[in-house]
């Protein structure tokens, strides 16, 4: 979700040296040019935390977490704009921040070695619809291109889970994990982008 926050961050703030700290593989934000990511913690003059959980928990042990969670927004699109809209009024960037759909984002997938990806999507050609769970295979799905083309299908707790972008994407969300009822709602949904 950070990666078009980042960008956006570092065109405002201009020529610095900008580091990401995170423990997954180095090549994830590979697309960030002028970027270089870390797996420990640096000191820094400025330091933008992009963990969605970052105001809501601020200050709180993890009893304290746990006993939170139900009143946490949910890992959700709209809530991280809010977290996002924070972290740059810290900043003294609030009237920098700019709508909502700007920050879908977009990968550059010519940056990453994806060739057994794309044969995997030639021989299954017409590919139109998205299966998941709120989690991150799912929520890494959510970009700019398939936003635009691809119809969604979101299986979690709640709703607000279901990263509805205020109507830009075309979501089916359910709770209900049965396999009869997925199986009959997927079937609906192939059949409406004219697949059988």
């Amino acid at each position: 979700m950070s990666r078009s926050y980042v960008r956006d961050l570092m065109s405002l703030l201009g020529d610095c040296d900008y580091y990401y700290y995170h423990k997954n593989d180095k090549k994830l934000l590979a697309d960030i040019d002028h970027l270089q990511t870390v797996s420990e913690m640096i000191d820094a003059d400025i330091v933008i935390d992009t963990w969605i959980g970052q105001y809501h928990y601020k200050g709180m042990d993890a009893k304290e977490r746990v006993k939170n969670r139900s009143s946490f927004l949910g890992c959700n699109f709209p809530h991280y704009y809010a977290v996002m809209s924070q972290a740059y009024d810290d900043l003294g960037l609030r009237r920098a921040i700019k709508s909502i759909d700007y920050y879908i984002p977009d990968i550059a997938y010519e940056k990453f070695y994806i060739n057994n990806i794309k044969e995997f999507f030639c021989v299954h050609a017409g590919l139109s619809v998205i299966v998941g769970r709120s989690s991150g295979p799912y929520s890494f799905s959510i970009t700019r291109k398939n936003v635009q083309d691809k119809k969604f299908v979101c299986i979690c707790n709640v709703q607000k889970d279901a990263w509805m972008l205020g109507g830009q994407i075309d979501v089916r969300w359910t709770n209900n994990s049965s396999v009869k009822y997925l199986l009959s709602m997927l079937s609906s949904v192939i059949s409406e982008c004219g697949h059988r």
